[in-house]
């Protein structure tokens, strides 16, 4: 959540008040005293961003002493100022019981506000509550239109869930070639989980005895993708024979190959 201020403040336009600008500066240099003082300045003045930044700030105890009230009452200021991530934060306050009161209904509204103010995170927050039915009607089709739409920009754990509905025909119908292309794009911007299941769909959608073949052709080059595609199908006994023992050995073998998600992948299976 720290990296949520730079995130309020850097969103902004060139044209918004010196003060966001010089709070930002303060945040990154540790003076959280300054920063708190320069977005306080920015809130009194009209701009949403500042009050985001005045909230983060009590939310996280940096400057000032920690208080989750006032953040959530300045979150609000923000929001009510059309700031997309100050909604976001109240959404969260209220869906995780630091708003005072847990709501989930009224999470929902603050998600609602910040994804159709084009704020990712919460378009894939709002999918979430729906697949639970917590604040909202329990609606998979409603769920997945949310991911989709967060996925569209460019959230990764919005094309991390978009791909499981598609993988599981949850909410659309089932499609592993794009489970796998959402699985990949939320690997790209960052979600590691999605990776391995981008590995596992992508291996589905192919003839996966012919994909361990050439796999094993290009993990035997060092090829160190290879070793790591092909130790999933021996993990998980796709297209060739489950074989723990054989997965560890290309673990390492890709780790070793400086494949720094199949280290993380050998630690997991060790």
């Amino acid at each position: 959540m720290k990296k949520w201020v730079l995130a309020v403040i850097i969103c902004c336009d060139i044209g918004y008040a010196n003060d966001v600008d010089r709070a930002a500066e303060a945040y990154e240099l540790g003076d959280y005293k300054k920063a708190f003082e320069y977005s306080q300045n920015a809130c009194k003045n009209g701009e949403g961003a500042g009050c985001s930044g005045v909230g983060f700030l009590h939310q996280e105890g940096l400057g000032v002493p920690q208080n989750y009230k006032k953040a959530s009452e300045f979150y609000e200021i923000a929001c009510e100022k059309n700031d997309a991530l100050g909604c976001y934060n109240l959404g969260f306050f209220y869906a995780n019981q630091l708003a005072g009161k847990l709501s989930y209904s009224l999470a929902s509204k603050y998600y609602q506000k910040a994804c159709d103010g084009g704020y990712a995170n919460s378009c894939n927050a709002l999918g979430n509550l729906y697949i639970d039915g917590r604040g909202v009607p329990q609606d998979n089709v409603q769920a997945t239109a949310y991911y989709k739409k967060a996925c569209d920009q460019d959230g990764a754990s919005g094309c991390y869930n978009l791909g499981i509905s598609y993988e599981n025909g949850q909410g659309i119908k089932q499609d592993i070639k794009k489970a796998a292309a959402s699985y990949k794009k939320a690997c790209e911007l960052g979600e590691d989980t999605a990776c391995e299941n981008y590995e596992i769909t992508r291996s589905q959608h192919s003839d996966q005895a012919v994909n361990a073949q050439q796999l094993t052709e290009d993990c035997d080059n060092n090829s160190a993708q290879a070793c790591r595609s092909l130790a999933i199908l021996y993990e998980y006994g796709e297209g060739v024979q489950d074989d723990h023992a054989k997965a560890v050995e290309l673990y390492k073998k890709a780790c070793e190959l400086n494949d720094e998600w199949s280290c993380k992948l050998l630690r997991s299976v060790n």
